[in-house]
């Protein structure tokens, strides 16, 4: 996606169009288009004036990370080929109004200047007739360009024990925190566990200062896995233990993290079979 835009002499100002989910990956790609001389402004909506800056303004893009701000505010029209999307979401999961293409956002896509996913999983979920535009962009932005080490990369603290958790809490997610307090207090481990279901932008960079570890729990069976969710963290010299990839498809995916040293995967935890591989992540702390 990177190469694509800012090669595009026509690109010269885009409006990053985020949630609160994807703010910090919304920061570190306004900071690696300025070292290309586009210029990004960060917004947590879309706004008609936007959408009409962007129709009058040969020079202005807009780029939606994620289809939440489409779908809630219900837009049925954006001017053709000055708008990228890049769908974010497990479309594997269909089972929620988010994870649906639905005939607008079909409409949209088609119309749209370029057209981007994380995942080769969702590839199956897209209508045929347009599933040669789309494009995988896996939303890793290096961090070794100057202006990105410059006020980016932290270092965390390196007495700290903590362990943090962020994300939204089903019964899955609480049994297996819940086994991993116990088994923490039981072996007299000397790890805080932090359990947050929202944490976002400068309340998450400061609690991540703090932290030696950050844990990667699906939600779903068959879970597509959460890459936005590392890109938060790698910033913050914080090593992730994950859960692998929840379907074979996306085990490519374990060596692109795992080489740079910045994921730890364990096995998938099967709750039904009394946490069987749980031991892989207990293994991890020691």
């Amino acid at each position: 996606m990177i190469n694509d835009l800012i090669n595009n002499e026509n690109i010269k100002t885009i409006y990053i169009i985020t949630t609160n989910y994807t703010i910090l990956f919304s920061q570190k790609l306004r900071d690696y288009f300025k070292f290309f001389n586009i210029r990004c402004v960060i917004y947590s909506n879309i706004y008609d004036s936007l959408i009409l800056k962007a129709k009058n303004n040969e020079n202005l893009y807009l780029l939606f990370i994620g289809t939440i701000s489409l779908l809630n505010k219900n837009i049925i029209y954006l001017p053709p080929n000055k708008y990228i999307i890049y769908q974010i979401e497990q479309l594997n999961q269909n089972k929620h109004y988010y994870n649906k293409i639905n005939p607008t956002l079909k409409n949209l896509m088609l119309n749209s200047y370029a057209l981007y996913d994380y995942s080769i999983i969702n590839l199956d979920y897209y209508p045929l007739e347009f599933k040669n535009k789309i494009n995988i962009f896996l939303p890793y932005i290096p961090i070794n360009l100057e202006i990105l080490e410059t006020g980016l990369r932290e270092h965390n603290i390196k007495n700290s024990k903590n362990i943090l958790f962020i994300g939204t809490l089903n019964n899955r997610r609480e049994n297996i925190l819940n086994n991993l307090k116990n088994y923490i207090y039981s072996q007299n481990l000397d790890y805080n566990l932090l359990i947050f279901q929202k944490l976002f932008n400068n309340d998450l960079k400061e609690i991540l200062k703090t932290c030696s570890y950050v844990l990667n729990l699906h939600y779903y069976d068959n879970a597509i896995l959460e890459v936005f969710r590392f890109e938060d963290v790698i910033p913050y010299n914080v090593k992730i233990l994950s859960e692998a990839p929840g379907n074979k498809t996306e085990d490519y995916l374990i060596n692109i993290y795992q080489k740079n040293n910045f994921v730890d995967f364990f096995p998938v935890i099967e709750e039904n079979n009394d946490f069987n591989n749980i031991q892989y992540l207990y293994d991890l702390l020691i």
